[in-house]
């Protein structure tokens, strides 16, 4: 009998150390504005709880942890990925580049003499919030936000700009009531308050760094002339469809693809004025790029065995040529291209299926995007040429292009354009090349 009790001493003992701290997991993690995660744990706890201590649930015990592991390895990828599978990843979700930068610039990591501030938020009136700092160490540094909102148990879905400081002169208070941290976590404050961060007047960045007080943080990227950014922990730099060079300078790529030493000392060379005063401003209109350039396009047959190619954004000209046509255009921007149609049967009684297949060659060097990029008169241009209607019936062109250049790229660039077509020439607009 006392042997009985002594195991079950042990075994309340064994559970209880258990417990204790996962219920304490529990309760950081509800405070901290995670309710869900926090809910799980405790379920768990609990559920673990009942079949360790209670006979009736003894089948259960050497199955539990088999039960939790399936859970943790099996389960949760599995809903995780389901999840991700429905996220929207198209080019109607992608960012624009003002919106990238902002981006960047907001992106901060912790600063390794951080300043350390004690908060209060203060609700106003008119439902908005504002928040109070003070320096933990020099009380006389107090600082007030502008009103902003905050969503109640939401995370923002992108990353809001921050709030703009004001120092506090001494002897003024903020307006509006103070929130107690109970009030605070019941108005289900915490998670949008994570997610906000706020710019003294120096534009130093501040963010929530626990639950009772903020910390200074530096921006992780920095601005340089040409656009491009520095990120300040390992030097990599970044700039807009250009280049991507590490600290040590040799890893460097052009948007999804690289291109050699070779081409890393053209493009590094690089500069527009000296373009415009040599009379090559459409070095970035070449056969290689035009059809990415931003405009208008008009399609048409100049004879039976030619298609020709006008464009408002630089105004070139492309002439394609079928069969055993011997024009030729060599040495220019637009180089020498020979058109087929790739096509398939179509089935019984229905015409051919397929794309208008155009190879150019004998280019004369230019730019792969109009950032010095190059390529050269080795270049060879792929590209097709596909029509695909909408479900309302409206056309659209859509144009995939491959450049090979063994001379300045390492792989081949892959890019990809359309068009809608469009009812008149209304909106023709020709204008000239330019290098910026």
């Amino acid at each position: 009998m006392n042997g009985l009790m002594g195991r079950l001493q042990i075994r309340y003992v064994l559970v209880a150390l258990l417990a204790v701290p996962l219920l304490y997991l529990t309760f950081i993690l509800y405070r901290s504005g995670n309710i869900w995660i926090a809910l799980a744990l405790l379920l768990v706890t609990w559920l673990g709880m009942f079949i360790y201590l209670n006979p009736a649930a003894s089948t259960f015990r050497y199955l539990f942890p088999g039960f939790i592991g399936f859970g943790i390895f099996v389960i949760f990828p599995l809903a995780y990925t389901v999840y991700i599978g429905f996220t929207k990843y198209s080019s109607k979700n992608l960012l624009d580049f003002d919106r990238c930068v902002a981006l960047l610039r907001n992106e901060t990591f912790p600063s390794s003499n951080a300043v350390s501030y004690k908060y209060k938020l203060y609700v106003q009136d008119d439902g908005t919030y504002v928040m109070y700092l003070e320096d933990e160490k020099d009380s006389k540094r107090r600082f007030a936000s502008d009103h902003f909102e905050l969503t109640p148990g939401a995370k923002p879905k992108t990353q809001p700009d921050p709030v703009k400081l004001n120092t506090l002169p001494p002897g003024e208070d903020v307006t509006g009531n103070p929130m107690s941290m109970v009030q605070i976590n019941r108005a289900k404050l915490l998670i949008p308050m994570r997610a906000c961060q706020f710019a003294l007047p120096d534009e130093t960045l501040v963010a929530m760094a626990g639950l009772t007080n903020f910390a200074s943080r530096e921006r992780l990227w920095t601005p340089n002339p040409d656009g491009s950014f520095t990120n300040k922990k390992d030097g990599k730099e970044i700039a807009s469809g250009r280049v991507v060079v590490s600290a040590d300078g040799k890893s460097r790529s052009l948007t999804l693809h690289s291109t050699n030493p070779a081409g890393k000392k053209v493009a590094d060379a690089w500069d527009p004025a000296k373009d415009e005063a040599s009379g090559e401003q459409c070095k970035s209109y070449g056969a290689p790029n035009i059809m990415r350039v931003p405009g208008r396009v008009h399609i048409t047959w100049q004879d039976d065995q030619t298609l020709k190619i006008e464009t408002d954004a630089g105004q070139q000209t492309r002439l394609l040529y079928f069969g055993d046509s011997r024009e030729t255009q060599s040495g220019g921007w637009q180089g020498v291209s020979k058109a087929s149609w790739d096509t398939v049967p179509g089935g019984r009684g229905k015409a051919p299926v397929g794309s208008l297949r155009v190879v150019t060659t004998n280019l004369k060097p230019g730019y792969l995007r109009k950032n010095g990029v190059p390529y050269s008169a080795s270049a060879v241009v792929t590209e097709y040429f596909d029509r695909a209607n909408e479900p309302s019936g409206e056309p659209y062109l859509l144009i995939t292009t491959t450049v090979v250049d063994p001379t300045y790229l390492i792989q081949p660039f892959l890019a990809a354009s359309h068009f809608r077509k469009q009812a008149d020439g209304s909106g023709w607009n020709p204008t000239p090349c330019s290098t910026r």
